[in-house]
């Protein structure tokens, strides 16, 4: 990321902070010391990479850290937690974050078989979304009023938004499930087979 020609820009993000980048490559010239697979064979590192990376932000958001048990005494604090609607979204995101958890494993076991994660991550990350929409909505449940103002939940609902594009957008994800698990007719995609550098850039009007 230092090498000459490499220039980050940071996205500030809602929450004052900067998950997500612009990277521009100019004229950049690696040293084949720092070549990572064999010559060609880019775009499956690239995609191992992405791989691992959605099912960790997928799994390891699902395993736990949601905090059922705490989420529930808060539920009792404020006295919404027999409001039905309330009750309901608590116990989605439950399953689901167990869902999440046992994704997780199998893709763990996966690993420690030497086998490398499949679809799983994608599925996990997908799953995650919408489960972080649940959970915002029951912090507005939770916090009624008070979430108009800044406390300890305030940076996580402000941050979960840009899980749907963390890692691969929802959309992108939807493709490869389609396409991958469940055999579906992918999109068409004229410039599939084009190298990058021939796909035809500035032909919007």
């Amino acid at each position: 990321m230092k090498t000459p020609g490499v220039t980050v820009r940071p996205l500030r993000q809602m929450t004052g902070g900067a998950s997500f980048n612009e990277v521009f490559l100019d004229g950049v010239r690696i040293p084949d010391a720092q070549r990572v697979d064999a010559e060609g064979n880019g775009w499956a590192v690239a995609i191992t990479t992405l791989m691992n990376e959605r099912l960790s932000i997928g799994a390891n958001l699902g395993g736990g850290s949601f905090g059922y048990d705490r989420m529930i005494s808060e539920l009792r604090e404020r006295g919404v937690a027999d409001d039905p609607h309330v009750r309901q979204l608590a116990a989605q995101i439950y399953i689901e974050s167990k869902c999440l958890q046992y994704l997780g494993y199998r893709a763990v076991s996966k690993l420690m078989q030497g086998q490398i994660p499949g679809p799983e991550g994608s599925v996990a990350k997908l799953l995650l979304g919408s489960t972080a929409r649940k959970a915002d909505r029951l912090l507005d449940a939770m916090r009624g009023p008070a979430a108009t103002l800044h406390d300890r939940f305030t940076d996580l609902q402000l941050f979960i938004p840009a899980i749907a594009i963390a890692g691969g957008t929802d959309e992108v994800l939807r493709n490869i499930i389609g396409e991958r698990v469940l055999g579906l007719q992918g999109e068409p995609r004229v410039d599939k087979d084009v190298p990058f550098r021939e796909v035809p850039v500035g032909t919007l009007g």
